[in-house]
């Protein structure tokens, strides 16, 4: 399928343009439905079919009902994730930690229909009285559940909570250049007031989610990561779609672009501003820096090449997906790929993963 054909479509879904002017065959549709599959835009998608003149949606029934299962499928799964999420907060509330939703349920809050949003699992941001504890939030989660993973350097794998994947931050996130992380960390410990004090609605309670400002540096953060680690698809870039919406007077655009440059993100705020400007039609006063093409183009393609996380990603071998060598190897040519454009990140990169292997170790 032609890019532009799927990036009309996602327009209008979105509510970017009022009409889609091609006329899709149901081969066409079909197409359509695996690149949706694959950048995790199911039920985003499907809110624009909803919106189409009936002569302009598919017309072979068993696929538009398997889109529409999907769909549902998408809803019933948000609801009971939010839920969840909820319970988890309250349980560890009760245990003494405070906490914050990250990425996922927290994003979907800014879709004008949160229930479209594919979701994953839930990120928890945990500190204790208002400060970072590594050390007492993984023993907590090792002490609660016997499906806890080996911690990371930001999180650990809490296993399931009421049948939904859960990973506890303790810090939100990291760069691997160590003196733009040392900024970084300094600058989310400085958030910790802000962001654990921002309650918002979900499901039958009421949790702290992030605020749109810090989201404008964390979105952007995690795109930038997942990038150079491994591959990033459209559904971060809806979310921060959403984010970029969001009225920014110019003290605030000033603030997150020095933000953004004390941290290193500059570059990689340039690529995701052209994809905001070439495939979102986001204008000028929406953004955050001025859009670099040479970088937008390549993250418009990595993108669209993976899907999300680089799970599709054609160009990897199935030596690299199976075995430890083979993934690291990956990574490395990864490195390569991504050098020319973020040279720092892409260079720090390994010499972070050899750090880090120590540092489990210890943890």
């Amino acid at each position: 399928m032609q890019r532009e054909l799927f990036f009309d479509i996602l327009r209008f879904s979105l509510g970017i343009t009022d009409r889609v002017e091609a006329s899709l065959g149901d081969s066409d549709w079909s197409e359509l439905l695996t690149v949706a599959e694959q950048q995790s835009l199911i039920g985003v998608l499907f809110s624009g079919i909803e919106r189409m003149p009936k002569e302009q949606r598919p017309q072979d029934r068993q696929l538009l009902m398997t889109w529409f299962a999907a769909s549902e499928m998408i809803r019933q799964t948000n609801k009971e994730v939010s839920q969840h999420a909820v319970e988890l907060v309250r349980k560890l509330s009760a245990d003494g930690f405070d906490c914050c939703v990250l990425k996922g349920q927290g994003n979907a809050l800014l879709y004008p229909d949160p229930a479209v949003r594919t979701p994953g699992d839930i990120d928890l941001w945990v500190t204790r009285k208002g400060k970072t504890a590594v050390r007492e939030v993984i023993d907590y989660v090792r002490r609660e559940s016997a499906e806890a993973g080996m911690a990371v350097y930001h999180h650990i794998d809490y296993g399931t909570f009421m049948g939904t994947e859960v990973e506890v931050h303790y810090r939100p996130s990291f760069m691997h250049a160590p003196w733009h992380n040392r900024r970084l960390q300094r600058f989310f410990s400085e958030q910790i007031p802000v962001q654990f004090a921002h309650f918002r609605p979900m499901a039958d309670g009421t949790v702290a989610v992030p605020t749109v400002a810090f989201n404008r540096i964390y979105l952007l953060l995690h795109i930038g990561l997942h990038l150079i680690q491994s591959g990033i698809g459209l559904r971060q870039l809806v979310d921060y779609y959403y984010v970029l919406r969001q009225d920014m007077t110019d003290a605030e655009r000033t603030e997150t672009r020095q933000t953004l440059k004390h941290c290193g993100l500059t570059a990689i705020a340039g690529a995701v501003m052209y994809v905001m400007q070439q495939l979102f039609w986001l204008d000028e006063q929406h953004l955050l820096v001025p859009p670099d093409e040479r970088r937008g183009r390549f993250l418009l393609n990595e993108m669209m090449e993976g899907g999300n996380f680089g799970q599709y990603d054609a160009r990897v071998s199935a030596f690299a997906r199976q075995t430890a060598l083979g993934h690291n190897l990956e990574r490395l040519r990864h490195d390569c790929r991504t050098l020319r454009y973020f040279p720092s990140e892409s260079l720090w990169e390994p010499v972070f993963r050899l750090w880090h292997f120590g540092w489990r170790l210890f943890h």
